[in-house]
């Protein structure tokens, strides 16, 4: 995407592009109250070949024309998007409204769409969710801010994927078949943070978790556009898909920043103190300023000497005088 309009991908790719017209905050028409979806698989077998996904990220595609379009595992809004990402234990903002917010409703959902917003602003959201003087918004279901949280837009159609084809895709027409992510970024490839890409493997892997898919729907924008997209610049997608079917398997799985955050708060908070006292303790035994040397000093006031051998002098004294 583009920012100061974020790229006039959208409606391209959609059957029924929106009317042109001022940023505003509801959807461009009318839509249908959102239903929770249905897996038209409910025995757990997808109803074609599935694709084979290699160690190290890439994608075979076995479809040909005529079984591309029948894997299906999800079909209906992802109303529940807030909740599988809290359940990846990451960090989300849900949007007033987001439930109610799109162009309509999805078919089938057969994957996540990877952007970044070539804005890299803490504001980028606003566009993504209200869009531009010529393409109304919402642009994308979720943005993913650069400290790894993730904003939920909408859970209807939005219009992020323009004219494009994926092998198991609808060409042309993603945008009622896969969920977009906007992720903020200048759009250079620079200024990814860890905490970012790591929510953005998690998050991905999670909704694709969810709806019966593997990594191999995990596109990236330029991956699928036939429209020169070059979003999401800067990143790997076969290193990344690889992480995301990691995560989606739960084999070999990092520890999400939010973890690593956790573990070292417990560590301030109360390894820290015990630190602490375990210093201020050997300076008691060991001597004045042995806090941090671990040396054995002792204190002027006990003639040199440490508090053990103090007390070891003061028996050997005693024993004498009951000797005596």
């Amino acid at each position: 995407m583009r920012q100061a309009g974020i790229a006039p991908d959208a409606a391209e790719g959609s059957s029924a592009p929106p009317d042109p017209g001022s940023p505003r905050p509801l959807a461009s028409r009318a839509r249908s109250p959102r239903s929770r979806g249905r897996r038209p698989t409910d025995a757990g077998a997808f109803d074609g070949p599935t694709r084979a996904f290699t160690a190290g990220g890439a994608v075979a595609f076995p479809y040909d024309d005529s079984t591309k379009d029948t894997i299906m595992s999800w079909t209906g809004d992802p109303v529940w998007l807030a909740d599988v990402l809290r359940e990846a234990g990451l960090r989300v903002i849900e949007h007033e409204g987001w439930r109610g917010r799109g162009h309509g409703d999805f078919a089938d959902i057969r994957g996540v769409l990877c952007h970044h917003t070539a804005g890299g602003s803490h504001n980028d959201w606003h566009i993504v969710q209200y869009g531009r003087s010529d393409l109304a918004g919402p642009l994308a279901q979720l943005v993913l801010e650069r400290d790894g949280t993730f904003r939920v837009i909408a859970a209807g159609v939005c219009w992020h994927a323009g004219r494009g084809a994926w092998p198991g895709w609808p060409t042309n027409n993603a945008n009622y078949h896969v969920i977009g992510i906007e992720a903020v970024s200048r759009g250079d490839g620079t200024d990814w943070t860890p905490a970012q890409l790591d929510a953005y493997k998690r998050g991905c892997a999670a909704i694709l978790r969810r709806v019966g898919r593997t990594a191999a729907d995990c596109v990236a924008h330029r991956e699928y556009s036939s429209e020169g997209k070059i979003d999401p610049a800067g990143i790997d997608m076969d290193a990344f898909r690889a992480d995301v079917q990691a995560f989606i398997e739960g084999e070999d799985a990092p520890m999400s920043a939010s973890e690593v955050n956790q573990i070292q708060h417990f560590i301030a908070e109360f390894c820290g103190p015990i630190g602490s006292d375990v210093k201020d303790l050997r300076e008691q035994l060991c001597g004045h300023a042995q806090r941090d040397r671990g040396e054995y000093g002792g204190w002027p006031q006990l003639g040199g000497r440490t508090v053990v051998d103090a007390l070891g002098e003061i028996l050997t004294r005693l024993d004498e005088l009951e000797a005596r």
